[in-house]
């Protein structure tokens, strides 16, 4: 997972700052989130306001997203 480690968890405050930044009126916004892995912005987006779409080459990674 990208989000892991001392590399993961600057990029992770960096998309949190950006997202928080760009924060304003979302109605009718898409997002999509490629290689959403188990879909930590995929729910972040979700709950900003967003309309998201989410894909990833696993399987699993999907099913995981969606519960």
């Amino acid at each position: 997972m990208i989000l892991e480690g001392p590399v993961g968890l600057y990029l992770k405050g960096l998309i949190d700052n950006l997202l928080d930044e760009i924060e304003n009126d979302v109605n009718g916004k898409r997002a999509l989130d490629l290689g959403c892995g188990y879909g930590y912005y995929t729910v972040d987006l979700l709950q900003r306001g967003y309309e998201v779409d989410a894909v990833d080459i696993s399987k699993h990674s999907i099913q995981m997203t969606r519960n």
